[in-house]
């Protein structure tokens, strides 16, 4: 079953890669053997570099086009097995999360605003946010996304 759902997933990531030309930043949560997949997914025309983060047993990747300046990271946790990256490029912010589950107690705003404080650089950016939001718990924050964020 990993092996026909690694094949899907690199599959689908070509075929869409094809139909665009490119790419720029792919966000997987739940990798397993990432070597394969990343191997499936690279070409001499399509470069990606990685940025890679481990939280229990669960591997986080985000990849993203080589022309892409990353000015800094932060990679956190919600709880164990539950990840997030925020990575920093030049003219935006890409949040990469796998979120809890509904009933889990985590704090959406607490852990991103401290991963938020840990990069000191300019936060006037725009923020892109994907992953495995869990039911979109994530919806029913109290907060807009700049108050959750910054």
């Amino acid at each position: 079953v990993d092996d026909l759902c690694l094949e899907n997933v690199a599959s689908y990531i070509n075929y869409v890669n094809k139909r665009l030309n490119f790419l720029d930043i792919i966000a997987l949560q739940e990798v397993a053997n990432e070597k394969k997949l990343l191997s499936k997914i690279q070409s001499h025309e399509r470069v990606y570099l990685t940025k890679k983060s481990k939280s229990g047993a669960e591997t986080m990747i985000t990849c993203y086009n080589k022309k892409l300046k990353l000015l800094g990271s932060y990679c956190g946790s919600f709880k164990k097995g539950r990840p997030y990256q925020i990575l920093e490029f030049s003219k935006f912010f890409f949040v990469n999360l796998h979120y809890c589950n509904r009933g889990d107690n985590c704090d959406l705003q607490k852990s991103l605003s401290y991963g938020f404080s840990k990069l000191k650089s300019e936060k006037n950016k725009v923020v892109f946010v994907a992953g495995d939001f869990n039911f979109g718990r994530w919806i029913y924050q109290k907060n807009s996304f700049q108050t959750v964020f910054f």
